[in-house]
């Protein structure tokens, strides 16, 4: 089963934060804003990506679980730049670095007033 973290007690995907991307004078863009629904709106549609991940690592072991939080920043345009594993206790090296990559081609709306960085945690657990 895969399930974004929304259970009592678990920490929801972070937004707002400070951008990392750099431009060629290496001055930070300023920080931006898109509301925390329209992101996970689009993560959860692709949710079938994330699965395959999964899939892929149960058939490796069959009670593999764990949660993996993704950080990645989107962009200017609505793209994701920067993604990359900000935590994880899934025990299936393949399986995280496929979720991760997972958010590359993801495509969100323009945020208002600069770039957003987002900590997104994703829960898997068999059945």
């Amino acid at each position: 089963m895969l399930q974004a973290v929304s259970a009592p007690g678990a920490l929801p995907p972070l937004f707002d934060l400070r951008g990392q991307e750099h431009n060629d004078s290496n001055e930070l863009p300023p920080s931006g804003r898109l509301a925390p629904e329209l992101i996970q709106g689009v993560v959860r549609k692709s949710y079938g990506r994330f699965r395959k991940c999964y899939e892929a690592g149960l058939a490796r072991s069959s009670k593999l679980e764990g949660r993996v939080s993704v950080r990645f920043v989107i962009a200017l345009d609505g793209s994701v730049r920067e993604n990359e594993v900000e935590s994880q206790t899934l025990p299936d090296p393949d399986a995280v670095r496929c979720v991760v990559e997972s958010f590359a081609p993801l495509q969100f709306p323009s945020p208002v007033g600069g770039i957003v960085t987002v900590v997104y945690p994703l829960m898997f657990t068999p059945g």
